[in-house]
């Protein structure tokens, strides 16, 4: 390298290893870094600090170098919004959602937005750029057949073959060592009931650290298809 690459910008890690040792005589190890993630800009206060929110990293992630939106372009209202669900205090001081991990150069744009949004058991549209974190929001009024106009539409839902009502999966998590693991599988007992079997779907979650949120995540995808 020229003495111009000086990788200022870039968080890197030099690792030297001496060929001679007899641990190294099949080649190089397999070098992995327990790192805290870049800091990032919070669309509320205008400050730039760490955070593990995951409406913030989507926003980095579109505004930084891997999609180059331009600011201007996003709803800045939806990513308010959106960050204020995230921090939610699900007890005890923990937020409903975080993420927990990093997004490797070789996944598409897509791919690494669509890991962004289940973390926060929401969406973010790529026409629009709206995003949403996973709240619930109670009713605001009843209809019957008298608010019917015009002929009326049958859309089919969810088919039989894709009705869940347990998740299964793999998380990552400092308890395993960050070690891709089995969770306890989480079942809705209600429709477990009404179904009269498990009925069980798989679902990873790696960049949901704690099993309390992989947890609530499988139970509102559980909710949501049914």
């Amino acid at each position: 390298w020229p003495a111009t690459s000086v990788l200022r910008g870039f968080a890197y890690t030099v690792v030297t290893v001496d060929i001679n040792q007899p641990e190294f005589q099949g080649g190089p190890p397999s070098v992995e870094v327990l790192l805290k993630g870049k800091k990032l800009y919070d669309v509320r206060t205008g400050l730039t600090v760490w955070s593990n929110n995951p409406a913030l990293v989507a926003y980095d992630y579109l505004t930084g170098p891997c999609c180059n939106v331009d600011p201007a372009d996003l709803p800045l209202a939806d990513f308010i919004a959106a960050t204020n669900v995230c921090e939610t205090d699900m007890g005890g001081g923990v937020p409903t959602y975080t993420f927990n991990g990093a997004i490797t150069s070789d996944e598409s744009q897509a791919q690494a937005l669509e890991k962004i949004a289940q973390s926060m058991a929401g969406g973010i549209v790529s026409t629009t750029w709206s995003i949403w974190a996973g709240k619930y929001t109670a009713p605001v009024m009843a209809l019957d057949q008298s608010d019917i106009a015009g002929s009326i539409a049958i859309t089919p839902g969810v088919s039989d073959a894709d009705v869940f009502n347990g998740v299964k999966g793999q998380y990552i998590s400092p308890e395993t060592g960050y070690v891709a693991t089995d969770f306890t599988p989480y079942a809705a007992a209600a429709y477990v009931i009404a179904d009269g079997k498990y009925l069980w779907t798989n679902i990873d979650f790696p960049y949901t650290h704690e099993v309390q949120r992989v947890h609530n995540l499988a139970r509102i995808f559980t909710e949501d298809q049914r």
